[in-house]
């Protein structure tokens, strides 16, 4: 699988994870982490490098999106910048 196309399958697990974040949100926690392959939760985990381990055993060498709920409501607040004359 080449750059591009693992770039790809990374933004449609993630069109996937937005569209589904209620559910998520509500099944697995803010801070549990999702395992998403193919549009499918294939796993979860509290600790994000376990459920890395599990995903590279179980799929090796795919591409597999890995993130929580509270990673994503994260908002960062940022004051735009004001013009003086």
């Amino acid at each position: 699988m080449d750059d591009l196309e693992a770039t790809l399958r990374l933004k449609e697990e993630y069109i996937f994870f937005e569209k589904n974040i209620e559910f998520i949100e509500k099944e697995y926690g803010r801070s549990t982490y999702v395992a998403i392959f193919r549009n499918q939760i294939v796993d979860f985990d509290k600790n994000q490098s376990e459920l890395g381990r599990k995903m590279e055993k179980r799929y090796p060498g795919q591409v597999i999106l890995i993130t929580n709920v509270e990673h994503y409501r994260r908002v960062a607040q940022i004051d735009s910048p004001e013009i003086t004359r």
